[in-house]
């Protein structure tokens, strides 16, 4: 995950998301075509928050939906930086926050008609 700070201090603004597939031919989703749904909460969010309005521990999120994944040999990472991509966490303001204060849920639906991992 990408961000920067904005002209507040200690302010910061989620700008990409990058996801690293694994590389091991065992792992369970090697090969796998289909979309990644990400959501990304602060201060305690989590749990389902698809509109960026906050989640279940009363926090705030925001949620990138389908993001594709063509299922190749693996390894490689994936890059998403559009609007489109991100959806309501393209510039989504994270605040002061640090690392621990956020959390990511990553849902992975297959295009090819396997049950989701």
């Amino acid at each position: 995950m990408f961000f920067s700070q904005n002209e507040k201090p200690g302010v910061n603004t989620l700008l990409a998301l990058d996801l690293k597939e694994s590389d091991c031919g065992d792992c369970g989703m090697s090969y796998l075509k289909g979309e990644y749904d990400v959501e990304v909460c602060v201060g305690g969010g989590g749990g389902g928050s698809s509109s960026g309005g906050g989640g279940s521990g009363g926090g705030r999120c925001c949620l990138a939906r389908a993001l594709g994944d063509e299922g190749d040999d693996g390894g490689d990472t994936l890059s998403y930086t559009s609007d489109e991509d991100l959806r309501t966490c393209r510039n989504f303001q994270l605040g002061h926050v640090e690392a621990s204060d956020i959390s990511m849920t990553f849902t992975f639906s297959p295009s090819n008609g396997q049950s989701s991992l």
